[in-house]
This record gives structure tokens, C-alpha cells and sequence, in this order.
């Protein structure tokens, strides 16, 4: 509802860059939440998380007005081909976000069914 109401009146691609921005910032100070402030703690996950839901499909629908603005162009509809490979490099993002996050638990000497150690701590 809030996606739909924003780009109504704002531009797409502007809406887009700035919740980004803001996710970012909000994320970050998300870090500095001592512990014992549930309700900060909360409060913070629930404005990361609306703001990147208004996000997506203001994403799907670029990737949409692309293929329809590329077929305008040159009378060649290519959807298969662009959400393919967003979908594609995606998924192997996400495998190297993966193995990255691997790499660094066992360069924090993260060890599973222990008690952590101040530097392990830090790193999850």
C-alpha cells in the first residue's frame, strides 16, 4: 500500500535510491543497540524492514518497463533474457555472500556449541 501510494506521487527511481540509503543507515545504527533494548532493537527491525519491502517492486517493475521501453526500441522482446540473468546473478550473490559469511566465523574462530569469544561475538 505504501509503495503504491509513494510512487504515485514521487519518482520511482529516486524512492527507490533513497529508502536504499535509509535501509543503509538504519541497518547501521542497528549495530549500536546495546542488547537489553528489545523495543529500540524492534523498532529499528521494523522501519529496515518496511523500508526495503517498499523496495521490491518498485525493482520488478524497472526490470518490466525496461524490457517494455527495449521493445519499443527495437521491437524485440527480451523479458526471458533480462529477468534470467537478474535472477542469475542473484542467486550467485547470494552463494558468495554465503561463503563469504563462512570465511569470516572461521577467521573470528567462531566455534558452534560453545560459549563465544569476545571476538567471535563481534563478528556474528
Amino acid at each position: 500500500i505504501a509503495c503504491t501510494w509513494l510512487t504515485r506521487l514521487y519518482d520511482k527511481i529516486k524512492i527507490f535510491r533513497y529508502t536504499q540509503l535509509l535501509a543503509f543507515v538504519v541497518g547501521g545504527a542497528m549495530y549500536f543497540v546495546q542488547p537489553n533494548s528489545i523495543v529500540l532493537a524492534f523498532t529499528f527491525y521494523i522501519v529496515v524492514t518496511f523500508l526495503t519491502d517498499i523496495q521490491l517492486p518498485i525493482y520488478w517493475a524497472s526490470i518490466a518497463e525496461s524490457v517494455d521501453y527495449g521493445e519499443m526500441k527495437t521491437g524485440q522482446r527480451v523479458s526471458g533474457l533480462a529477468f534470467g540473468g537478474i535472477l542469475f546473478f542473484q542467486k550467485f550473490g547470494m552463494g558468495l555472500a554465503g561463503g563469504f559469511i563462512g570465511i569470516a566465523l572461521a577467521y573470528l574462530d567462531y566455534q558452534p556449541s560453545v560459549e563465544q569469544t569476545p571476538q567471535a561475538l563481534w563478528g556474528i
